[in-house]
């Protein structure tokens, strides 16, 4: 193993792959969850921003899929901050993944034990600048409805339509795009939430639309709330949406992320928006004081 190969986390071992059969069950059927979690700087040092949050939502996604595994969440909680300081890390991204590594070619599996892989690295969004923001195209494709697949976890299967449409949006130049629900109202972009201003409120789409309820999204709903803006969860028409006075995406990635282009409309990047960031800023890098519970220091 070289110095610039990142450590994994493996099943309880440290090493510098995590490899996965080409006929596991993971492979051959998507059968897989995740999710994620930042580290930030801090006048305290390096600290995971809600981290208790994302491990609880990955062992329900496990629950969620049938998944058993021999590991909590302390000790899953435990080896994420352990593999930040292995890899040396002051802020940067982790991956958690849960799958299984089983090579049964059927789609209902009699082993369901779950393999856990947790990775560390550096992250820059896109490469994108606050102030330019992102560029959106407003896809036809609609959601499946969550009576199928619920939209609320992070199911590796969840993401084939996301990606087929990135993909679409992708080769006619755009850095996004904007699904629908099934019942043609705005639900979010390929990975992130969408939020839009209108009037000076706050609006996002409900939990209704086949959303992922992101972690990010419900710190910006408590964080608007704290900052006294009207907030407001709605069903939101692509006229609405079109019609905004400002439009940002949210994400753990991807934290806050004005869209400025939506097809051939612009919008600015707004009053709100940028308060809004400002308050994240300060709440992941510990300078606000009223949510400091959501940071895990190493």
């Amino acid at each position: 193993m070289t110095s610039n190969v990142p450590l994994m986390w493996v099943d309880g071992q440290w090493g510098g792959q995590a490899l996965v059969p080409a006929f596991s069950h993971a492979m051959n059927y998507a059968c897989g969850v995740f999710d994620t979690a930042r580290l930030y700087k801090t006048p305290k040092g390096p600290a995971f921003f809600r981290l208790d949050d994302h491990v609880d939502r990955l062992f329900s996604a496990m629950r969620f899929a049938g998944f058993t595994t021999r590991f909590t969440p302390t000790q899953v909680n435990a080896a994420v901050k352990q593999l930040a300081k292995k890899n040396k890390l002051a802020s940067g991204y982790v991956r958690m993944n849960a799958f299984l590594p089983q090579e049964e070619l059927r789609v209902f599996p009699n082993l369901r034990n779950a393999s856990l892989a947790i990775m560390a690295s550096t992250l820059d969004y896109a490469g994108k600048d606050f102030h330019d923001g992102v560029h959106c195209q407003l896809s036809a494709v609609r959601k499946p409805r969550s009576e199928i697949v619920s939209a609320g976890i992070k199911f590796s299967a969840n993401y084939l339509p996301a990606y087929l449409t990135l993909r679409n949006a992708r080769a006619k130049g755009f850095d996004e795009a904007i699904l629908l629900d099934s019942l043609g109202f705005v639900a979010e972009a390929t990975a992130q939430n969408l939020f839009l201003v209108k009037g000076g409120v706050l609006i996002t789409p409900s939990t209704r639309s086949e959303i992922l309820p992101g972690l990010t999204r419900d710190t910006i709903l408590v964080l608007a709330r704290h900052l006294g803006f009207k907030v407001k969860e709605a069903d939101v028409s692509t006229r609405q949406l079109l019609a905004a006075d400002e439009v940002f995406l949210t994400g753990t990635a991807t934290e806050i992320m004005p869209v400025t282009k939506i097809g051939t409309k612009r919008f600015a990047v707004g009053p709100v928006t940028s308060t809004l960031k400002i308050a994240f800023d300060d709440s992941v890098s510990g300078r606000h004081g009223f949510f400091k519970t959501w940071l895990t220091y190493l």
